[in-house]
């Protein structure tokens, strides 16, 4: 069950029986702070079911949908937590995910390690040894101490890819504990996830692989870095950058440093898009068309609609490099090899 679309902020509450006396006794809740929410019912059983839409702001032209029988998404996320945090943290992961899962439409061959499994900690510490079936994506989530209050947020990537497709198979997402619980009470919880999330999906992580990113600035220091998809570069134009005179498109972060260039889109053009390195408190971060047609050009399925409002913004309105609060998300993607396991893929 899901709400997608429209304006403000609602919560999803479901619950299987006699209706509950009050939201907090639902058996499932999702609570982002957009209109954008999901609740999956594994093995459901016959009966009634309440379906709570809560106004915990104003909200308007929210499309709800029930999916009954089968597989309730095609494409899974499944999270393993190593270490998690408090309750609110650990929802914000499944929250996230099931955005993603919303906006990747069809199925990705399952890959099994039965037969060739991988070792422990080879991914992320604490991850046992992999060998077994994984369906879609399989991610290994870790909040500790790395090192203290800043300046290391956290780091997510994939680890393993299908030989044929280059997808990734199994991913990991790294946050320090001190700073979690920082960016939890600045509400930056859920596009602080999301964002991570979209580098374990390859977004920035294999775009080189896929060779779809051109002029690394990290080869070469203040190159116009940009990302060649076609997909991505149309709903660029459509979202106002037609007009883009500042170099090649996509443009992609060719200034900061090391984990944060080539693999996020320009700040000083995107502004508070969410795969932006720099997260914004007190606006909302959207996840952009551009970026679901980046997955599409990743040889994704998507559904486009999925989108959340943005147009480039004029320079004018961009925030200035002094941004005040917020959480910026340099150094953040993964490092260490990326394994290809089962068939490759054929190059010409």
């Amino acid at each position: 069950i899901s709400t997608s679309g429209g304006t403000g902020d609602l919560d999803l509450y479901v619950h299987h029986g006699e209706r509950p006396a009050h939201r907090d006794d639902y058996k499932c809740a999702s609570g982002s702070p957009i209109s954008t929410e999901s609740c999956t019912l594994n093995a459901a059983e016959p009966g009634v079911y309440h379906i709570l839409l809560f106004a915990w702001d104003q909200f308007s032209g929210v499309t709800l949908e029930a999916t009954v029988g089968g597989d309730p998404v095609p494409f899974n996320i499944e999270l393993v937590f190593l270490s998690g945090g408090t309750t609110e943290q650990d929802d914000a992961f499944r929250t996230s995910a099931a955005m993603w899962e919303r906006i990747i439409t069809d199925d990705i061959y399952d890959y099994s390690f039965v037969e060739n499994p991988q070792p422990a900690n080879e991914c992320i510490s604490g991850q046992p040894m992999i060998s077994d079936v994984v369906d879609d994506l399989r991610i290994y989530v870790s909040i500790r101490d790395i090192d203290g209050p800043q300046p290391i947020l956290g780091r997510a990537g994939p680890c393993y890819l299908r030989g044929i497709s280059e997808h990734p198979i199994v991913g990991m997402m790294e946050f320090d504990i001190y700073d979690f619980d920082r960016i939890t009470d600045q509400g930056l919880l859920i596009p602080v996830v999301l964002h991570e999330m979209g580098h374990v999906l390859g977004i920035g992580t294999i775009w080189s692989r896929k060779e779809l990113l051109m002029n690394p600035s990290s080869v070469t220091p203040g190159a116009d870095t940009h990302f060649i998809g076609p997909r991505a570069i149309t709903a660029f134009d459509n979202a106002g950058g037609v007009n883009y005179t500042g170099g090649a498109k996509v443009p992609v972060e060719n200034e900061a440093g090391p984990g944060s260039q080539d693999s996020h889109w320009r700040e000083a053009v995107f502004g508070a898009e969410l795969m932006s390195p720099f997260v914004n408190s007190g606006v909302q971060n959207p996840l952009s068309v551009i970026t679901i047609q980046s997955l599409a050009d990743l040889g994704y399925v998507v559904d486009p609609s999925q989108d959340e409002p943005y147009s480039v913004p004029l320079a004018a309105d961009l925030v200035s490099p002094d941004r005040g609060p917020g959480v910026d998300l340099g150094n953040d993607t993964r490092r260490g090899p990326i394994l290809v396991v089962g068939p490759k893929k054929r190059r010409h």
